[in-house]
């Protein structure tokens, strides 16, 4: 299985559009050679590089999505939760606290933020409303095969308080 994105490569830099100096929106996301016995899919959007307090938990959930049908092979850009919620897809909170997409904007430095996408064996593994936590358990118990894209990003436009501001809730909570 082989996950990519028509707007960044393995290892590039992920467009300022899909940030919180853009507009903010989730990218567009492709698969292929899907392995057989797949029942549905799940995509996890992670930050391993966030800095302390955060750091002790050892990673930050930007987005979860799971009961993504197996006849589908990409997410559109700008995946929304009243979308999901049209074809039976569930958005997890992630690890702010939002059923959404939650844009790269790091503090300080290039941050690496990985996109894992899970080949499920079950259909629908939990109903909407369970913590990041047991989403990720159900996923991992269920998981065939995996595939990863990892983009970077660095920011230009905001200074470290800006992005630190943003990150507590002064610019997220606009969008």
């Amino acid at each position: 299985m082989k996950l990519t994105s028509p707007v960044f490569g393995n290892g590039q830099y992920i467009p300022v559009e899909f940030s919180a100096e853009g507009s903010g929106i989730s990218p567009s996301l492709q698969w292929d050679d899907i392995p057989s016995g797949t029942r549905s899919f799940a995509m996890v959007m992670t930050d391993f590089d966030i800095p302390s307090p955060m750091k002790r938990w050892g990673k930050f959930f930007h987005w979860i999505i799971y009961n993504i049908p197996a006849q589908l092979s990409s997410l559109p850009v700008n995946f929304s939760v009243q979308r999901s919620d049209r074809e039976g897809v569930v958005i997890a909170p992630n690890s702010a606290g939002r059923r959404s997409y939650y844009p790269p904007c790091p503090v300080s430095g290039t941050h690496e933020y990985m996109f894992k996408l899970f080949a499920l064996d079950e259909v629908k593994i939990l109903p909407a409303g369970e913590k990041p936590e047991q989403v990720l358990q159900k996923i991992n118990s269920h998981t065939l095969v995996t595939s990863e894209l990892v983009g970077l990003y660095k920011c230009t436009k905001f200074t470290g308080w800006q992005a630190l501001l943003w990150n507590c809730g002064r610019g997220h909570q606009k969008r």
